[in-house]
């Protein structure tokens, strides 16, 4: 035959003056993963560039990429230990804090119970309550509540514009807050102080009330934080108030 003759290269038809491509060895490695076993010389042979200048062999640039590898695996582990380890704490905390409103026996013992744990055991700078009430029934019903006038206020109050968006989530909202939220929540003195906060919704859509904890640390509440603990305080919360609120 002439030297146009086809002849079959790895189950494909080729020309002899067909070059075979990187595609065609990369290929052929894929299907054969034991050709370099089975050609040990090769791999000496073999020289790959390095980002640092010069070349490697391959397996030299095998152990340096098993190397980052391990690298970036252990740092990923001690990340889950960490959030594993923060969690474990909130969890500590969210009990002791269960085990406190139980041991409240009225409504404004359980408000006092809240500023007291929220800034000792979540290291809040600040804590506002605000209970919201729909034509003085929580008053006349909680003759308690005269004591904490401060803390009730009527639902359509004008005041609450800023928090329409937060009250139609119903979920809680974490990071800065505009300027008007922080104006009503905390003394023109201490907003200026608060760089990072949550607010926790009491009730369906905040319809008990809700609650805000305000921190100087910028980074210690952000909109990318989980929100599981929160939504089960705002609930644990919710539940021991309507208990008082009967």
């Amino acid at each position: 035959m002439s030297i146009q003759e086809e002849q079959k290269y790895h189950g494909k038809i080729v020309s002899q003056k067909e070059e075979i491509t990187s595609r065609d060895v990369a290929d052929y490695l894929q299907k054969h993963p034991d050709f370099l076993k089975s050609n040990v010389n090769i791999l000496t042979q073999m020289e790959i560039p390095h980002d640092c200048g010069g070349a490697i062999s391959l397996i030299e640039y095998q152990v340096i990429a098993l190397r980052e590898k391990n690298k970036s695996l252990k740092g990923k582990l001690l990340e889950l230990m960490q959030v594993a380890r923060e969690n474990d704490q909130l969890t500590e905390r969210m009990m002791n804090l269960t085990l406190a409103l139980m041991g409240a026996g009225s409504l404004e013992k359980i408000l006092a119970v809240l500023d007291k744990k929220l800034a000792s055991d979540f290291e809040a700078d600040a804590i506002t309550i605000r209970l919201f009430d729909k034509d003085n029934i929580l008053f006349s019903k909680n003759k308690e509540l005269d004591s904490m006038q401060d803390k009730v206020i009527q639902m359509d109050d004008p005041a609450l514009a800023p928090f329409e968006s937060f009250f139609h989530s119903g979920r809680p909202l974490c990071g800065r807050l505009k300027s008007e939220q922080l104006q009503y929540l905390f003394s023109a003195e201490i907003a200026k102080e608060i760089n990072s906060a949550v607010l926790i919704p009491l009730g369906n859509h905040s319809e008990l009330g809700m609650v805000a904890i305000g921190s100087n640390n910028k980074d210690r509440f952000h909109p990318g934080m989980g929100t599981v603990f929160l939504r089960q305080m705002g609930a644990l919360i919710t539940g021991m108030m309507k208990h008082h609120l009967k």
